[in-house]
């Protein structure tokens, strides 16, 4: 069987043709390292800021919650949550 027998029947699905040349690697490489850094920017002030900066966000929620009764606006007249493996009260 000859090269051109086995691309006909479909014994190898790429051809000679497809090996990368070194600018079309590089090119592909940057491709792929410029969107891993797009994603990583987008992520960062979303997931990593505010774990780097838990007092700024602790003092942002105070500020945003101060005169908020929690008991006040609790839907159905739930109770506020409170710890189930402390004492009880009576």
């Amino acid at each position: 069987m000859t090269k051109e027998d086995l691309y006909f029947k479909g014994l190898f699905f790429l051809p000679d043709c497809t090996i990368m040349s070194g600018t079309s690697m590089r090119r592909m490489v940057l491709g792929v390292g410029a969107f891993a850094a797009v994603v990583g920017g987008v992520m960062y002030p979303i997931f990593v800021a505010p774990l780097l900066n838990t007092q700024q966000y602790q003092n942002m929620q105070k500020q945003n919650r101060a005169g908020i009764k929690q008991e006040e606006i609790q839907p159905g007249g739930m109770v506020v949550w409170s710890n189930p493996f402390g004492e009880k009260k009576d």
